[in-house]
C-alpha cells in the first residue's frame, strides 16, 4: 500500500496523511481542552521541515485557521517540495 495518493484529477500526488495548521494561526475560539501558544516562524519552519522529512507534503490551511497561511507560505519558499493546496 502506497503512502502517496493522487489528488483527484489534478495530476498532483500527495501524502495520505496531511498536516493541519489551525494551531499555527489561531488560538482563540477553537475547541481544544487546553490553551496553547501560536508558534513563532522558526518553530513553524522546523515543524514543516519535519513533516517533509517524514514524507508529508499535504498541508491543510484555511482562512478560518487565522493567519496560518502566512507562515506556511513563507516556509514554502524555503521548503519548495511541500505541496500546499
Amino acid at each position: 500500500m502506497s503512502f502517496m495518493r493522487p489528488l483527484g484529477n489534478t495530476g498532483l500526488t500527495v501524502s495520505a496523511l496531511g498536516l493541519g495548521t489551525v494551531k499555527i494561526g489561531r488560538d482563540k475560539g477553537v475547541k481544544y481542552p487546553n490553551s496553547f501558544t501560536i508558534p513563532d516562524d522558526r518553530a513553524v519552519t522546523e515543524l514543516l521541515a519535519q513533516a517533509q522529512d517524514l514524507g508529508i507534503n499535504l498541508i491543510d490551511t484555511a482562512p478560518a485557521y487565522g493567519h496560518s497561511e502566512q507562515p506556511v507560505s513563507y516556509t514554502h519558499l524555503t521548503l519548495p517540495t511541500i505541496c500546499s493546496v
